[in-house]
């Protein structure tokens, strides 16, 4: 049944390339997101050249096609220059809205481009109500909402939120949250943030099974109508790396279950699955959810692509032409098209009189209702000859061509809109600010927090929500408040750190843009963690804007870009500590927390710890990254403590203090001299 005045979500397809594009317009979406070959987070897919994007908007326009140009990756400040000439270029094609990951770019592009929508990408590790109120404050229409959301917080987020909300209906899923994984940039240097990554999660990593960080697709088309209650404004297919055939397929399960009909799983299953589909985090159901792309998946696809194609040889979904012919003796023929917003005429010769087979009425209406290869379909034909003439065939052709062609541009200058472009200004030079602290050390205990705090005033500490009933009064004001990077629960959150700003505590560490807006509203100093991917000096600029006393930058930059960035905030660097390079929901050992191994070992036999939070869990680097030695740039250098007694963190604290060169083994130097792709 459907629900009473609400719109049916927009199904919103990937276009990997031209003839994924096609595959979804003729399928019948109702919108498509691309990239450019640049700046998009599937660098790796075909994508499309300035012109092929600027053909590929009006072929969708002309079918009534929305197009979202991604531009989804963090920018380094070397590449704002090429961004720039690409968003001019935009502003003249008329994209329907700009996908943004970097609050940085979204800042560059509101500057640049007032009037161009944008969306806040899933990258953007939006998961709860106040992270989506954060975009809106932004001036972001719609939000894409983290895969890892469940029933019951996407429907408080739709209910409350005043934008637009985006949520994935089917395709791959990641094992970590999206703009929180740094796995393939580690491992390869090919970063996940720049649309690079290796999937190194699909290998072997073992804990109390096989492959445990590779999870089977998602799949909630049967759930669509259930998103449609909600108000979800589009429902995403997952897949700009995937084959045309399984974008015709996603599209057509979806467009059958908002008809009320019944999709074909089966023949979705055979496209592309990794042992079948999983609901995910939607039913908050977290049980077999792990699987691997096999052989039998394969032949299953093999079987079944060849009778895809035929789900877009031509247009699922056409415009209703109404057409007005008249031929009367002495002048010129007319013909009249109108697709119920645009009316268009033409005319063609004076027909002759007919010596032999004149033109009839049957004959008009068999040539004007030959529209295949165009987004039209016939609707009401009038048809009014007079007997005994002759128009021939070719120039009644010509004139249905012409009527269809003047129709097409009609409806797609009415749909594509032109931006303008306003001047943006480099930003100042600003120096790093001095910060009262050197190092920022984060721990994990109350023991560590004593070690430290009593060990030196040049130091100061930061501790999670749940580790901070052991700090005395008497260094309330050395120690950050660090909120967790995912929350299940964000009611429960504020109310804690409501009771901690109580007690006295009054800095908080924000990880996730969520946790900017509840700690502004609840009076906390606000300061911003690696979480909140500072990567450029718009993004810190941005987050200076909104009262944040200092940053972290991104552990992707290398020293030389991380100079480069110009912070109104003081802005520190990750020095020290098992870097996290994966934010998981699920436990990659099946819940069995009580017995688990607490590590996961890869093909190589490097052991990865994983640390549980309750309701998340991070997955650290197998080697402790070590920068004591080295003087980079940075206002103050952050530490992260993992199991070191509390002897041992004075003694990090020392070593950074004084310069000391890193153990003889199981250190690494990072990506600060590597940086990413």
């Amino acid at each position: 049944m459907e629900p009473e005045n609400r719109a049916k979500p927009e199904i919103l397809a990937p276009a990997g390339g031209p003839e994924h594009l096609r595959a979804a317009v003729y399928a019948g979406a109702d919108a498509v997101y691309v990239g450019l070959r640049d700046f998009s987070a599937r660098r790796n897919a075909v994508n499309f050249s300035s012109g092929e994007l600027r053909e590929a908007i009006r072929f969708c326009h002309g079918f009534g096609v929305r197009v979202y140009a991604a531009l989804n990756i963090l920018i380094r400040d070397a590449e704002f220059p090429k961004v720039r000439t690409i968003l001019e270029e935009l502003a003249q094609m008329g994209p329907d809205a700009l996908i943004v990951q970097d609050v940085g770019m979204a800042r560059y592009i509101r500057a640049m481009l007032p009037d161009v929508p944008l969306h806040a990408s899933t990258q953007m590790s939006i998961h709860s109500l106040e992270g989506a109120r954060f975009c809106a404050d932004l001036g972001f229409q719609r939000v894409v909402i983290a895969r890892e959301c469940d029933r019951r917080t996407l429907e408080a987020i739709t209910a409350a939120l005043p934008c637009g909300i985006e949520a994935f209906v089917h395709g791959a899923l990641c094992v970590s949250v999206s703009g929180q994984c740094t796995l393939s940039a580690m491992i390869g240097g090919r970063s996940g943030n720049r649309g690079l990554c290796a999937q190194p999660c699909r290998l072997n990593f073992s804990g109390t099974h096989h492959y445990a960080l590779s999870l089977k697709d998602l799949s909630l088309v049967r759930e669509l109508p259930e998103f449609w209650r909600m108000g979800v404004q589009a429902v995403k297919i997952e897949g700009r790396m995937k084959r045309p055939e399984y974008v015709a397929a996603a599209v057509t399960a979806c467009r059958a279950v908002l008809a009320g009909r019944e999709p074909d799983l089966e023949t979705l299953r055979g496209v592309f699955s990794r042992q079948g589909f999983t609901q995910g985090y939607y039913t908050a159901s977290h049980a077999q959810m792990r699987g691997t792309r096999t052989a039998g998946d394969a032949r299953d696809t093999a079987a079944v692509l060849p009778a895809l194609a035929a789900l877009y040889e031509k247009p699922a979904r056409r415009i209703p032409i109404h057409m007005s012919f008249t031929l009367a003796p002495g002048q010129p023929a007319s013909l009249r098209a109108a697709d119920g917003l645009d009316a268009v005429s033409v005319s063609g010769p004076v027909p002759e009189t007919a010596r032999t087979s004149p033109t009839g009425e049957e004959a008009v209406s068999r040539l004007l209702t030959r529209l295949g290869g165009t987004p039209f379909e016939p609707g009401t034909l009038e048809i009014d000859v007079t007997p005994g003439l002759l128009l021939p065939a070719a120039q009644i052709n010509a004139m249905r061509r012409e009527a269809c062609a003047l129709l097409l541009e009609a409806r797609i200058r009415r749909s594509t809109l032109s931006y303008a472009v306003q001047p943006v200004p480099n930003p100042d030079p600003v120096n790093i600010l001095d910060y009262a602290t050197p190092l920022r050390v984060h721990c994990r205990t109350g023991e560590q927090a004593a070690a430290i705090l009593d060990y030196a005033e040049c130091t100061e500490g930061a501790l999670p929500v749940g580790a901070l009933d052991a700090v005395p009064d008497a260094h309330m004001h050395r120690v950050l408040v660090e909120a967790p990077r995912f929350t299940s629960n964000e009611d429960a959150l504020i109310h804690t750190l409501a009771a901690l700003r109580e007690r006295g505590f009054a800095r908080l560490l924000c990880q996730n843009p969520a946790h900017v807006r509840i700690g502004r509203a609840l009076g906390f100093e606000l300061h911003g963690g690696f979480g909140l991917n500072v990567f450029n000096s718009e993004t810190a600029a941005a987050y200076a804007g909104l009262g944040l006393a200092s940053l972290t930058a991104s552990f992707e930059l290398k020293a030389p870009e991380l100079r480069a960035v110009r912070s109104p905030a003081p802005l520190g660097l990750v020095a020290y500590g098992r870097l996290p390079l994966m934010l998981l929901r699920r436990c990659p050992f099946d819940e069995l927390c009580d017995n688990c191994p607490g590590e996961l070992t890869d093909r190589t036999g490097r052991r990865f710890p994983v640390l549980c939070h309750g309701d998340h869990r991070e997955l650290l680097n197998a080697d402790t990254l070590w920068l004591a030695d080295r003087q980079g740039p940075g206002a103050f250098r952050s530490l992260y403590l993992y199991k070191e007694t509390p002897e041992q963190a004075r003694s990090v604290v020392r070593a950074y203090l004084e310069g000391h060169p890193p153990p003889p083994e199981g250190f690494t130097r990072g990506l600060y001299r590597r940086g990413v792709e």
